[in-house]
């Protein structure tokens, strides 16, 4: 790959950047890399420096949302509203982004996609689904998974990683609300 920095007088310098891609199984942690440098001198001849040893570090991978659950406790045999608390944790402005459920058995989705337009850096909202719990469920905690596709600032759209969420089943839940409907 070649960046081209302009002209620069003798003893005189200039800052450039470039963008490099770390692969997904990348452990953290310093890497070298070389750089050679190729440039014309006043009279239009062409050379190249030595390599020059540049240090990098790669840094833990970061999570682009925090999701938490606001309302996630449901009985056997029952549907309700699963409610998600999202959050940006970029620096930067997050727009049209689609959440999508994966339920697995005991969990059905009624609803399974969510839209939010944009979130800020640290803004938060609200998503909600309609899920429902078969009449079989245990009472224990499932999982649930869900991504998000998401458009950035340089317009680029990408696919997050999985999330689980947490769907707890208790059959206390339904006969809490038999009481309070009676």
């Amino acid at each position: 790959v070649e960046y081209a920095v302009g002209s620069l007088s003798a003893g005189e310098s200039a800052s450039f950047k470039f963008s490099i891609d770390v692969s997904e199984s990348a452990d953290e942690g310093n890497r070298q890399v070389s750089l050679s440098v190729r440039y014309r001198d006043s009279n239009g001849k062409s050379h190249v420096s030595d390599p020059i040893d540049v240090v990098l570090s790669v840094s833990p991978k970061l999570d682009v949302f925090e999701v938490s659950t606001t309302s996630s406790t449901f009985s056997p045999g029952r549907s309700g509203l699963l409610v998600l608390n999202v959050t940006n944790l970029t620096d930067e402005t997050i727009r049209d982004i689609s959440a999508k459920v994966f339920p697995e058995s005991p969990i059905t989705a009624n609803d399974d996609t969510a839209f939010i337009p944009q979130l800020s850096a640290g803004e938060s909202t609200e998503i909600i689904f309609d899920i429902s719990l078969s009449g079989t469920a245990l009472d224990k905690i499932y999982p649930l998974d869900l991504d998000f596709q998401y458009d950035i600032q340089s317009g680029d759209t990408l696919l997050s990683d999985t999330y689980q969420v947490p769907v707890e089943v208790n059959s206390a839940v339904k006969e809490e609300r038999r009481s309070t409907i009676s």
